[in-house]
């Protein structure tokens, strides 16, 4: 089953290292499949290392999951190639409103493991962690100590 990734809209960068460790350690073990959305600190460096990844991992796949549809963003999407993107089936009828959520939920329910950098409970990724948590999905948050248990 896939990977997704959920993380604080101000994700400091130093969380790239880590990020890519994980991915690779996955990887490694026979993880092949990663989602990650487009808001944020957090998943801008998560495209960054799964590109990355792509480059020294061929066999690997990666879906960058829209809320939105390009055309009809707010979002710059200029650093996103097409064939990156994946618009889940059924989106196209939720509420803009909901939009980030319903496509957090297709990523969590696609996945059995969850990458996350969650401090608080506030926010998509706190939410989202507590529900992966929840859900008992294998959770990794790169928050460490100070991050949802």
């Amino acid at each position: 089953m896939p990977c997704c990734f959920f993380g604080h809209h101000d994700a400091p960068e130093q969380l790239k290292p880590m990020i890519a460790e994980q991915v690779e350690e996955l990887i490694k073990n026979g993880e092949t499949t990663f989602y990650v959305g487009t808001h944020g600190g957090f998943d801008f460096m998560t495209i960054r290392v799964l590109r990355e990844m792509k480059e020294a991992y061929p066999h690997i796949n990666y879906g960058i999951v829209l809320a939105y549809m390009p055309d009809a963003s707010p979002e710059d999407y200029s650093f996103i190639k097409p064939e990156e993107t994946l618009y889940p089936t059924g989106l196209e009828s939720v509420p803009r409103k909901f939009a980030i959520l319903w496509r957090n939920d297709w990523m969590l329910k696609e996945s059995d493991t969850v990458i996350c950098y969650a401090k608080h409970h506030l926010g998509g990724a706190g939410k989202f962690t507590e529900k992966a948590i929840k859900q008992k999905k294998r959770v990794i948050n790169l928050a460490g100590s100070e991050g949802i248990k």
